[in-house]
């Protein structure tokens, strides 16, 4: 602290308020004008790379072009003596969203932050800047409950000035809160939308929407209270997967939001006559004034409810849903559907192996084979005849072993608008992986998931032609010359690489650092040298980490609390030594650990506790008696711990990206 207040002459700096990947923030006082300001500095470790240095410089422009009370204001910027670029912000005294989540936060108050951001992001979406990182950490609210949106590390304009200080086709965002689209890359204004409905969402129900999620009045969390129903059709609309079913305008969605303010407090008000009017005998007075009540409710719904699309081709009801629904779940299939209601909003919902698809018109989104033991009898023809329904968006075969022949792998290559796929532990020939390249005309394919799926030169080879954001390259057996010759990994933002079977794999992850500095999930398996661990500590987005298989020693927990954004860690089958906990400590986000086939000892309970973000801990049964003292300390220290025990299928059936999710 005292080297920073010695670069920042001008300013009486006296505490840290924050970390993240583009710099910590201190708070200071201005002597001259006697003003709390919030100063972000870049870090000397990033300090002397020019594109951040760019990135930084185009923040502080972008926030000093925006004046609106929604959006915190820059009053200066500058560089240190020591060659540190800053700027100066104002201070915001009540911290950020995701400190008031925490605490837990009503309907009344989720709604007003909604529409606060919803008007800020009309401000800045209107001056043409989107802001690509709309997250709970980014929102800072005022001790008077006055939402501020910060943090444009990730803005881009929409003139596409911006595509110079980031590669082309690069997702860049926080997983949970990320539209589709970011994952290929693409972003504009309705990303924003689509973020601050993932927002909404985890401000009633206190979690964000990850998988098939609930509509937030039927999610069941008894730390949060109840969400009202009216908020549903809005908040499901913003979260539509599809660009064009979401509001196109913040302002529109705002405007959504202040619809259904309004209609609860006529509701607040309606019950209020209504027992006035019982009391006084007023039956049939109550019941007009509720009949009233609805039907004005009724239009102002219809106006928030989510449209029918224009597209003909979302009627699937005609195009082979329900003859694929039905087949697939009677061969073990679990499904994700979109369910095309009769007054023109969307549902979702799900159809589980043995039951029979519903009745209305609804669109499969996605299908799930890696739950079942009916899918291990699975064979190619029985997928042919699933994939001529043609608008899957993930497909998951895992552990379906027999699976495919070249016919099949031509259908899933097929399928237009499939961007998830999981073939781990299936019989693919890598020879097949050449029909699953993406073209204008076939898939879109950004996750692809080989784990166990032996490959060579001819499947790296095809592998080289795709542009991925997340691949799985886990037991493949792909030798370490062949995955350096992989050169188009530098779109990942979530990689899994290694062996279960205990080899190093230290040339594997030199690599993944020198390839994919914008990884923001990262599992590694095997073994791996301490000294090749060096380097971690500069995958300055990466929020998760999960290492499987390991000797976990002091100094790669000292390199792991060194990443500024480290938010999920997970430690699965394997041995952490006695001092490595400790250092833990130091991380500055890290807010979720799980422990999974790994021996911990209840004197480790206390080390846990001094980790400062911490607020959950997954377990398995294993773990679980020895990490539930855990609880006792954080009690002692004011803090509440959410403690959580997998069942065995949750376990196993979580490859890295589900532990992401789930953790």
């Amino acid at each position: 602290m005292e080297e920073v207040a010695d670069w920042l002459p001008r300013y009486s700096v006296d505490a840290l308020v924050g970390r993240g990947s583009m710099g910590a923030v201190y708070r200071g006082e201005q002597p001259g004008l006697r003003r709390l300001v919030a100063i972000k500095l870049l870090p000397a470790s990033l300090a002397a790379d020019r594109a951040f240095i760019a990135r930084f410089e185009r923040e502080a422009e972008l926030l000093a072009s925006l004046q609106h009370p929604g959006i915190v204001a820059v009053h200066a910027s500058g560089q240190t003596g020591a060659g540190h670029p800053y700027f100066v912000m104002e201070y915001v005294d009540g911290g950020d969203l995701a400190g008031r989540l925490r605490s837990g936060l009503s309907a009344e108050e989720a709604l007003d932050l909604a529409i606060q951001v919803a008007e800020a992001l009309r401000y800045a979406h209107g001056c043409g800047v989107v802001h690509r990182d709309i997250k709970p950490s980014n929102i800072l609210v005022t001790s008077d409950g006055r939402a501020k949106l910060a943090d444009f590390g990730l803005a881009r304009t929409l003139d596409g000035d911006a595509a110079k200080l980031t590669r082309s086709g690069l997702a860049m965002g926080t997983p949970g809160y990320m539209a589709p689209e970011q994952f290929c890359g693409l972003a504009d204004h309705r990303s924003d939308i689509y973020a601050l409905g993932a927002l909404l969402y985890e401000m009633l129900t206190g979690e964000p929407p990850l998988g098939a999620f609930a509509s937030p009045s039927k999610h069941q969390n008894p730390s949060c209270p109840p969400s009202d129903a009216h908020l549903d059709p809005v908040v499901l609309r913003a979260l539509q997967p599809r660009p064009e079913l979401r509001y196109q305008q913040a302002v529109e969605m705002g405007d959504a939001l202040k619809r259904v303010r309004a209609s609860l407090g006529r509701w607040r008000r309606f019950s209020r006559r209504a027992v006035v009017c019982l009391a006084g005998g007023g039956t049939v007075a109550a019941m007009a004034a509720g009949w009233r009540w609805r039907q004005r409710e009724r239009r102002v719904s219809a106006t928030s409810a989510v449209p029918a699309s224009k597209d003909p081709t979302v009627l699937l009801g005609l195009d082979g849903a329900h003859e694929a629904a039905e087949f697939a779940a009677r061969k073990g299939g679990w499904m994700g559907i979109e369910i095309l209601n009769a007054d023109g909003t969307r549902s979702h919902g799900d159809i589980a192996p043995g039951t029979a698809p519903p009745s209305e018109h609804f669109e499969i989104t996605r299908i799930d084979f890696s739950q079942s033991e009916e899918a291990r009898s699975l064979i190619p023809a029985d997928l042919v005849r699933i994939l001529r329904y043609p608008k899957f968006r993930a497909i998951s075969l895992a552990n379906a072993s027999e699976c495919l022949d070249e016919e099949a792998a031509r259908a899933l290559g097929s399928q237009f608008y499939l961007e998830t796929l999981d073939l781990s532990g299936t019989n693919l020939s890598e020879r097949w992986l050449k029909h699953l390249i993406p073209s204008e005309r076939t898939c879109k394919l950004r996750v692809l998931l080989l784990r166990g799926v032996p490959l060579g030169e001819a499947g790296v080879s095809s592998l080289r032609q795709f542009g991925l954001s997340r691949l799985d390259l886990t037991d493949t057996g792909i030798s370490p010359g062949l995955f350096a010759s992989m050169r188009n990994l530098g779109g990942l933002i979530c990689l899994d690489i290694g062996t279960t079977a205990g080899g190093a794999v230290d040339a594997y992850f030199r690599h993944a650092l020198d390839e994919c500095p914008d990884l923001q999930a990262l599992g590694i398996a095997g073994t791996l040298q301490p000294q090749s661990f060096e380097g971690v500590e500069s995958l300055v987005r990466c929020g998760c980490v999960m290492l499987e298989g390991m000797i976990v020693t002091p100094s790669m927990t000292s390199l792991l609390s060194k990443m500024p954004n480290l938010r999920s860690l997970c430690f699965y089958r394997c041995i952490v030594q006695h001092e490595a906990w400790r250092n833990l400590a130091g991380s500055p986000e890290l807010r979720s650990l799980a422990v999974l086939d790994t021996q911990v000892f209840p004197g480790e309970n206390k080390a846990l506790s001094e980790i400062r973000q911490l607020a959950r801990i997954v377990a398995d049964q294993g773990s679980r008696s020895a990490l539930l003292g855990a609880q006792s300390w954080f009690a002692r220290s004011g803090r509440r711990l959410e403690f959580r025990i997998l069942t065995e299928r949750e376990k196993l059936s979580g490859t890295m990206w589900k532990c992401n999710n789930m953790y």
